[in-house]
């Protein structure tokens, strides 16, 4: 038991965790449970609106602050899941196989990687930041990735309002390298930007950083592809015209 706990960890793994990856949206988890709750608190809303027994009561302006916070706050979650739909469905289209690079990624072991994806509103946007991806390491293993979303899953969050495709692009040509490079970049990231300051480059995109080389290649690749949908895109409306 003692001799071989990252081998029986592995096995473990292997044997529960489907081998299969894909892209999520990642406000996917919580979509069907908000959209309830939606519909519940509007009821709610409309009934306050409607005659009732006065023996019931009325409720308080402050009961009503309350619930018109949550459906706000429920709209919003639902309209950043549907947006974030909207843009996968997107870059799917005009990038097929860059998408599908990264809905196939794999680790070092051929575990597949669910890659969760969020687009965030314009006024949750990080005003340092066009994108970010969270590329943990397991505490067992340091070459299994983790995230908010669990073992084997990669986060990437997207603040970008301007060409936010691009963006997605970028940040996955980074965990493409990342995942499955996963320790040796750790301890590259460490002794790069961690142990040394450095100057005139953001974190991840030193002159010998592989997996700023890939996200830079990645995007564009993504210019590329866009350059060429447009194009089919015009050319395809010329023939229906005729």
């Amino acid at each position: 038991m003692t001799k071989y706990p990252i081998a029986l960890l592995l096995a473990v793994l292997m044997i529960n965790i489907k081998i299969s990856a894909e892209i999520k949206n990642g406000y996917g988890n919580n979509i069907i449970k908000a959209r309830m709750l939606l519909e519940d608190l509007r009821k709610v809303k409309n009934n306050n609106h409607t005659d009732k027994p006065k023996s019931l009561g009325t409720p308080s302006l402050f009961q009503q602050r309350i619930v018109k916070q949550k459906i706000d706050s429920l709209t919003q979650c639902i309209l950043n899941y549907e947006r974030t739909e909207e843009y996968l469905d997107r870059f799917r289209n005009i990038a097929p196989e860059l998408y599908n690079q990264i809905d196939t990624m794999k680790n070092k072991y051929g575990i597949g990687i669910n890659v969760y994806v969020k687009f965030y509103p314009d006024e949750q946007m990080c005003k340092t930041r066009l994108g970010e991806s969270e590329v943990g390491q397991y505490f067992q293993d340091e070459n299994i990735c983790f995230s908010d979303y669990g073992i084997n899953t990669v986060s990437v969050m997207i603040y970008a309002t301007m060409k936010p495709l691009n963006v997605l692009a970028h940040e996955f040509g980074h965990i493409k390298y990342i995942v499955p490079n996963l320790k040796s970049y750790k301890m590259y990231f460490k002794k790069t930007y961690v142990d040394r300051s450095f100057e005139g480059y953001f974190i991840g995109h030193y002159p010998d950083d592989n997996s700023g080389k890939m996200a830079q290649k990645y995007e564009r690749e993504y210019r590329k592809c866009y350059k060429n949908f447009n194009m089919s895109n015009k050319d395809l409306e010329i023939i229906t015209k005729k």
